[in-house]
């Protein structure tokens, strides 16, 4: 049996959390957003690796101010471990990924 209506419409209450889930976690869909278009955009302009490793780092940058700023539920996935080392961890690692593309040549 299938657990579709026989419009063919998913179920209101399916939608309703997904809707819910969508909302409770958009600051880290915001953050893998901007990971996932860094590695798009890497993988189709190999040249410009600079731009790619730019937006990585703001997307790692904005994920520290998301778990600095935003009280523990409301943050979502991104909270892992305490507030403090979260937002150092994503920090640190934007600023080493920044730094990098910043000195290469």
């Amino acid at each position: 049996m299938s657990s579709r209506p026989p419009n063919g419409q998913p179920p209101a209450e399916i939608v309703e959390r997904i809707r819910r889930w969508l909302r409770a976690e958009w600051p880290f869909l915001s953050v893998v957003g901007l990971v996932g278009l860094s590695v798009v955009y890497l993988l189709f302009f190999h040249g410009h690796w600079r731009r790619g490793a730019a937006v990585l780092s703001a997307g790692l940058f904005l994920g520290a101010i998301f778990r600095a700023t935003l009280p523990a539920p409301r943050v979502g996935l991104l909270k892992i471990r305490s507030r403090t080392l979260d937002t150092v961890s994503l920090a640190v690692l934007g600023g080493v990924i920044l730094s990098v593309a910043i000195r290469l040549h």
